[in-house]
């Protein structure tokens, strides 16, 4: 997890990105973006968005994913 919030989000959006607080096995983020769901899109591979918004059963039920 920590990798993600270093290497994907600090990555992406930099000084933009800001981790508010962090729970068992979630990060709150307050990210200033023009398009969030265009950003979100660039890296949906680490997440399983089967049962979300942003709909593709790629990482469906897979260990690791978001």
């Amino acid at each position: 997890m920590c990798r993600f919030h270093y290497d994907v989000m600090l990555a992406k959006h930099g000084l933009d990105c800001r981790l508010l607080f962090i729970d068992i096995d979630s990060f709150y983020y307050s990210i200033r973006t023009n398009d969030l769901y265009d950003d979100m899109t660039t890296f949906l591979h680490h997440f399983d968005t089967s049962s979300y918004l942003l709909y593709t059963s790629q990482n469906a039920k897979v260990l690791g994913k978001f």
